[in-house]
């Protein structure tokens, strides 16, 4: 956080923030910053003059919202982990006082015998206790009875206030450092803010009778204000510091110039732009223009699937949905899909023919298919001077995807390390990962063996878990993956077995904040109309937002049978499964907020901001975010659509399962390819993580895809020697098979050198 504020500040002084560079499309901006921060300097002073000057003006004002973002997001970072680390401190305090607190309960029920005992005297009671406990046995039991007490006031707050010292580590320097930026219904905390940052910089410690004290909410009150009526500074600023991160999230408080934490009118469509493009929207989306058309038609839906569901429960079927004798809705596991002796016997047909090769061989492959080298450019446009570029673009993909590091490749390959390193500064970037990643999916889309597997309709997402061996704002604690701190890689999975996206997450973020990150980031063939996730993967906000912009959410729920269903008309016609939609909707709140809801859908599906940001500012917001409240309500229309359709077609929850694990079948070859460095990631900087995310995705795609076409070689080989290989066992052979495929790469032993005995080898840089 220092070295931020400090980068920050030095960034101010040579007069970055005053850049004016609104002559400049953003396009422009962004491609001349990331040409800046790839050149060295020497680079940069052989450019002519005028574009010199752009190139370095676009870069600081660029490193200036970089670094802003980064400080605030370590600011909320370190005031959420130390608040979390005050609640953990809490619950192992308190295990700790619920095991100590046998005895003490033990030895004071055999002192209240002898107290209450009428056959004792009171004259004998001190003895008689004393009997059965020593003095000092009882002064240390009373000390300890007082310690078991007193962590428990205040709850994790008190814990929190002894770590005071902690916060005050980092919290000083990274205020003195930004600027914010509040709307009227904040000021009582902006004024806080501000006397805060007044306080530290003239170094005072005690509060004054002009201390702001209007944005405490009421679970802080009784330990801010003293009983004599004082205010207790390290509470108060606790207090400042936890309601300001809650603010920052929810984009109540704000900072300029920044992206993540900017002016949230900018995350919108301005009124004029959006006037012009609701008809498309509406369009696109597939919904009413009228709010109480669209209401009437979701009721006629979740009537007609109620109906569905009434007459599976009167059939009393097989599928696993029944009623108990108390009416209770009974959901019975899916029983495992049987395959039968001709499709296995196919499935191993397959896999024993499949021919054996190296990982960079199927990249070597793919390029001669595909033509993966003709997506990476140079970054600043120049013309390919640079022989062999194929031999170290390959070599860099793979050093990035499988975790190897530049380094590690040249000592493997015997290329050049300063090579390599140049090829990946200037070639691989978002861009060209990404249209490179997009070929792939394209010609995989294409092939006649995928369309067995499914029509590239229906798509997955699901976050898998890698340990971080550095320190990242990225990484997270989280005990239950990790030794020490770790991060989430979030895919994409279409129902073909190919990953179309791929983002580097916190591991303890929620996420259905990124849901529909990589489905409206999509511009491949794939036309994604349905999309699954597990639990993790939903919230009524993103059911809300997936049938605002005209798509289908489908997750797998757990526990589905103790979720609430809403209704928002009678359905007591419908008489087994009517009186489970016991919930009403509001519909006046999405009637109130419905052209609201369609600027939110607007500003999504045209790419005006990224989902995920626009979602956490949403959620963030959600308790007096009328906007928010409303696309909740809506969302619960449409999660209860889903789950009736899950309840009440068995096909379709065969469906979501199959796709699900599509996904983890993704993730385990995705887990063999990272194997290097005991598949930690290292990249500290977001630019490389995302780099070596995309490599990994590029690396598995490129092994689906080659496996695709082997599998329809195999299919025609058999059909020629009048074999003939039934579609169903093509469909349960997963193209991410790897039992002859050899990600470690060569040791050519034969050409290792000794040295003669007695002799050592030369060491290096003497």
């Amino acid at each position: 956080m220092k070295g931020a504020a400090e980068r920050l500040e030095v960034l101010r002084a040579e007069g970055s923030c005053q850049v004016d560079l609104s002559g400049l499309s953003p396009n422009r901006i962004r491609h001349l910053a990331r040409l800046g921060r790839r050149s060295t300097a020497q680079a940069i002073g052989r450019m002519p003059p005028s574009r010199r000057h752009q190139v370095i003006l676009a870069t600081l004002a660029d490193l200036v919202i970089t670094t802003t973002d980064t400080l605030i997001d370590l600011l909320v970072i370190g005031v959420a982990e130390s608040e979390s680390r005050a609640r953990q401190s809490l619950a192992k305090k308190t295990t700790e006082i619920a095991t100590a607190s046998v005895d003490k309960v033990r030895l004071f029920t055999q002192i209240a015998a002898i107290i209450l005992d009428p056959e004792v005297p009171d004259d004998q009671v001190r003895r008689q206790v004393h009997e059965l406990v020593t003095p000092v046995a009882l002064i240390e039991a009373a000390s300890a009875a007082a310690e078991i007490l007193e962590p428990m006031e205040g709850g994790h707050l008190g814990v929190w206030e002894s770590r005071y010292g902690s916060v005050r580590q980092f919290a000083p320097r990274v205020l003195s450092a930004i600027r914010f930026e509040a709307g009227t219904s904040d000021e009582p905390l902006m004024a806080a803010v501000e006397y805060l940052q007044q306080l530290n910089e003239s170094r005072r410690r005690a509060l004054g009778d002009d201390t702001p004290t209007a944005f405490v909410p009421p679970r802080w009150k009784r330990l801010v204000f003293n009983e004599d009526g004082t205010l207790d500074r390290h509470y108060w600023e606790l207090c400042v510091l936890a309601e300001l991160r809650t603010s920052l999230l929810s984009s109540a408080i704000w900072v300029s110039p920044s992206r993540k934490y900017a002016d949230p009118s900018t995350y919108l469509l301005p009124i004029e732009r959006w006037s012009q493009l609701r008809s498309e929207t509406i369009a696109i989306a597939g919904v009413r223009s009228d709010a109480a058309r669209q209401i009437a038609d979701l009721h006629t839906q979740v009537d007609q699937h109620v109906g569905a569901l009434d007459a599976v429960l009167a059939a009393n079927t097989e599928t696993g949905i029944r009623l108990d004798a108390e009416g209770q809705l009974i959901v019975a596991p899916l029983e495992a899909e049987t395959v039968n002796e001709a499709a296995d016997a196919g499935h191993g047909e397959i896999t024993s023919r499949m021919p054996e090769i190296d990982l960079g061989e199927v990249l070597a492959d793919i390029e001669q298919i595909v033509g993966l080298s003709e997506q990476f450019t140079h970054a600043a446009g120049q013309t390919n001077r640079m022989p062999e570029l194929k031999v170290h673009l390959f070599a860099t993909i793979l050093a990035h995807g499988c975790n190897l590091g530049v380094n590690g490749m040249a000592r493997i390959s015997g290329l050049s390390a300063e090579q390599l390193r140049w090829v990946s500064t200037w070639y691989l970037r978002h861009e060209t990962l990404t249209a490179a990643n997009d070929a792939i999916v394209n010609f995989h889309h294409a092939q006649p063996i995928a369309a067995l597997w499914g029509d590239g309709t229906l798509s997955s997402s699901d976050g898998q878990r890698f340990a971080v061996g550095v320190q990242t704002p990225v990484a997270r604690y989280q005990r239950r993956y990790f030794v020490d701190k770790g991060a989430t890689i979030y895919t994409w999975t279409s129902d073909q077995h190919i990953q179309y996206g791929s983002k580097i997450i916190p591991a303890t973020a929620r996420e259905a904040t990124y849901v529909l990150d990589g489905i409206l980031d999509n511009h491949n063939d794939l036309r994604i109309e349905e999309h699954t996730t597990d639990t993790a993967g939903y919230t009524d906000l993103v059911f809300g937002l997936f049938e605002l912009l005209g798509l289908r959410f489908s997750p797998r729920v757990r526990d589905i049978a103790d979720h609430r269903l809403w209704r928002i008309g009678p359905l007591d016609h419908h008489e087994r499964a009517g009186p489970l939609v016991r919930s009403q909707i509001r519909t006046d709140r999405i009637v109130s907020h419905w052209d609201d809801m369609l600027r939110v859908a607007g500003s999504l599906q045209h790419g005006w901001t990224p989902a995920s940001l626009l979602v956490a500012k949403l959620q963030s917001g959600a308790p007096r975010n009328p906007i928010t409240k409303a696309i909740q309500e809506y969302g619960r229309i449409a999660k209860t659509l889903s789950l009736l359709r899950y309840l009440h077609d068995n096909v379709h929850r065969r469906r979501i399962h199959r796709q699900l694990n599509k996904g983890e079948a993704i993730h385990a070859l995705r887990k063999d390819i990272f194997y290097a460095n005991r598949g930690e990631i290292r990249k500290r900087h977001e630019a490389e993580q995302d780099t070596q995310t995309l490599c990994l995705n590029l690396l598995t795609n490129a092994v689906i895809a080659w496996n695709t076409i082997y599998i329809g070689h195999i299919r025609q080989r058999l059909a020629d020697q009048g074999t003939h290989l039934a579609d169903e066992a093509v469909e349960h052979t997963s193209p991410t098979i790897r039992a002859h495929l050899n990600v470690y790469g060569r040791y050519d032993l034969h050409r290792i050198g000794t040295p003669k005995i007695g002799e050592l080898r030369p060491l290096r840089n003497t």
